[in-house]
């Protein structure tokens, strides 16, 4: 079997964004626990916009909306470790 360059193409694309999004999420682990904020548990509470987006399934892009939620997810993660 053959398989197409843009096959290997895209698995090769695939590995960059895996890579990206890495590096992206460490970045944003890191904001968070210099704000006293564990970011395993706000993962842990329910399904969290961080959550989401790692996974890529944000259904918004509107800063405001994404905002309100992982301010949500916060006081719910503080809230239950209380």
């Amino acid at each position: 079997m053959k398989i197409p360059k843009h096959i290997i193409k895209k698995i090769i694309k695939i590995n960059a964004n895996a890579l990206k999004t890495k590096k992206l999420s460490e970045e944003v682990e890191l904001w968070l626990m210099s704000q006293g904020i564990n970011a395993d548990a706000l993962r842990q509470s329910s399904i969290s916009i961080l959550e989401l987006a790692e996974y890529g399934e944000l259904d918004t892009s509107d800063i405001s909306l994404i905002e309100t939620q992982l301010l949500k997810n916060i006081e719910e993660t503080v809230c239950d470790d209380t």
